[in-house]
Parts: C-alpha cells; sequence; structure tokens
C-alpha cells in the first residue's frame, strides 16, 4: 500500500532490493543489445514512504567521486 504523500506515477515497482537490482540489470542489457534508447535506468533505489524499489535515471546523489 503506498503512504498519502507517496506518488510514483507509472513507476514499476520492486518487492525488494533483490528484484529490483535483476531489472536495472536487464534494463542496461536491453539498452546496451538493442540501441534502447528509453530506458535509461542508472540505479534501484527504495522509497522511504512505501518501502518499495524503483529504478531511477538520476544519479546517486551520495556517491563519492573517484
Amino acid at each position: 500500500m503506498t503512504a498519502p504523500d507517496c506518488d510514483h506515477g507509472e513507476k514499476v515497482a520492486y518487492p525488494d532490493g533483490e528484484t529490483a537490482a535483476r531489472a536495472l540489470v536487464e534494463c542496461k542489457i536491453s539498452r546496451a543489445l538493442h540501441n534502447n534508447t528509453r530506458r535509461r535506468a542508472r540505479r534501484a533505489y527504495e522509497c522511504r514512504h512505501c518501502h518499495r524499489w524503483f529504478l531511477t535515471s538520476r544519479p546517486d546523489l551520495f556517491a563519492t567521486a573517484s
């Protein structure tokens, strides 16, 4: 169930991080093999409100530069 202040619109929700990580790999493979420019997923994240997992094209805000 989604919290009242949690609106993800048309995004696909994943039940856990492992499932979301698999979907992320599949997106990246599809993009590379089929030149799929529509899906640009970069990482998975857990919503702090509904605790479901989603994919996003935004970079990780807390990643350290190397």
